[in-house]
C-alpha cells in the first residue's frame, strides 16, 4: 500500500502538518516539531516552510481533488483559523470569558511564562547589562533544555 502524505487530525498543535510528516516518515512527530523549532529560531525559516507545508498538504479524510482545490481549502482554513484567533485575543483582552473557558491550561501558561523570559532575555541583550553572559553560547543551551523538557512530559504521559 502506497503511503500517502497528510496533515493530521488526530496529532495536531496548529495545523497537524508535523503529525502527518511524523506519521509519513514513521518518527515520533515531537521530533518533527522540534525540528521546526530550532529552523525558527536558527534562520527564520522554519515559520515559512510550516506554513507552505500547511497550504499544500492535504488535510487527513478529505477526499482527493486537484492541487488547486487543495491549496485553495487550505487557504481558507488557514483565514478561519487566524480569524478565530483574532477574535479570542480579542476576548482575552476584554476579559469576556465563554462557559468552555474554564481557565488557563498548563500549556497556555507554560507558553506565557516561556514568551516572558524569551522577552526578559532580549532586553537585557539590548540593555547590555550582562555584558558577560554569552548569548550565541544562551540560546543552544535553552534550545537544548526545551527538547529536552518536551521529551520528558511526552515521556511522563
Amino acid at each position: 500500500m502506497e503511503k500517502k502524505l497528510y496533515r493530521s487530525q488526530s496529532d495536531r498543535m496548529i495545523a497537524g502538518v508535523c503529525g502527518g510528516l511524523g506519521e509519513y516518515l514513521s518518527t515520533d512527530p515531537v521530533w518533527i516539531r522540534l525540528f521546526f523549532v530550532l529552523l525558527l529560531f536558527a534562520t527564520g525559516f522554519g515559520f515559512w516552510v510550516y506554513i507552505i507545508l500547511w497550504i499544500i498538504i492535504p488535510q487527513e479524510g478529505q477526499p482527493a481533488t486537484t492541487s488547486g482545490d487543495t491549496v485553495q481549502a487550505n487557504v481558507q482554513e488557514m483565514a478561519d483559523r487566524a480569524r478565530e484567533l483574532g477574535h479570542g485575543i480579542q476576548r482575552g483582552l476584554r476579559g469576556d470569558r465563554t462557559a468552555s473557558d474554564s481557565g488557563p491550561t498548563s500549556g497556555t501558561i507554560l507558553v506565557g511564562i516561556a514568551f516572558i523570559l524569551l522577552g526578559a532575555m532580549l532586553m537585557l541583550n539590548r540593555l547590555n547589562l550582562f555584558w558577560w553572559l554569552r548569548w550565541d553560547v544562551m540560546w543552544p543551551v535553552l534550545l537544548i533544555a526545551l527538547g529536552g523538557a518536551l521529551l520528558f512530559s511526552r515521556t511522563r504521559r
